[in-house]
Parts: structure tokens; C-alpha cells; sequence
């Protein structure tokens, strides 16, 4: 058996212990909201994280323009 099928049976078992606790009403609420969270954010729930830039550049633009010819 490969390290990698070791890895997912042993996060098969990871996930069952997660979900003990999450419906264990005798854990500490904190805890059972953490795993609340993490459940969600492995499943692809996660919050989106706010970023703020601010960038100040300058630009310059030209105009070339050809001028009208005489008739």
C-alpha cells in the first residue's frame, strides 16, 4: 500500500473524530464551533478574506494626431 492510501485512510478516520466531537454536545461550544469551521473551510466554504490595496501610479499618454493636409 502506497504512503498516499495510508494518508487517506488515516484522514477517513481524521474526519469521523472531527465529526464525534462536532456532535459531542458535551464538548466546549468553542471547540465544536472550531470544528464547525474547519469542516466548512475544507469543503470549500471558506470566508473570503478581505484585502485592501492601494496603489498610486502616474501615466503618461501622448497623442500623435497627423494634422489635416491642404487641398
Amino acid at each position: 500500500m502506497s504512503i498516499r492510501a495510508h494518508f487517506l485512510i488515516d484522514a477517513m478516520e481524521a474526519r469521523k473524530v472531527l465529526r464525534e466531537i462536532l456532535e459531542d454536545k458535551d464538548v466546549n461550544p468553542m471547540i465544536r464551533y472550531q470544528v464547525a469551521k474547519d469542516f466548512l473551510d475544507r469543503a470549500g466554504f471558506k470566508a473570503l478574506e478581505k484585502q485592501e490595496v492601494n496603489q498610486n501610479s502616474n501615466i503618461t499618454v501622448e497623442f500623435n494626431i497627423p494634422r489635416p493636409t491642404k487641398k
